[in-house]
């Protein structure tokens, strides 16, 4: 069974939602690649937590 959960967002929350999802997936790929350093991957980590963090908040409001 396939739970579906719809949100109602102002066009603001929207955009603010996309940049999310954005700087997220280009975090995710950064680290990703090989040559991305354990400092940068610690740094990514925090960063992806904030955004989810943010995300969270927006679509509980």
């Amino acid at each position: 069974m396939v739970t579906k959960r719809v949100f109602e967002v102002s066009g603001d929350q929207l955009d603010r939602l996309t940049q999310i999802a954005v700087e997220h997936s280009r975090l995710a790929a950064e680290y990703g690649r090989k040559d991305t350093s354990v400092e940068r991957r610690e740094e990514i980590i925090i960063r992806i937590k904030e955004l989810r963090a943010e995300r969270a908040s927006l679509l509980q409001n």
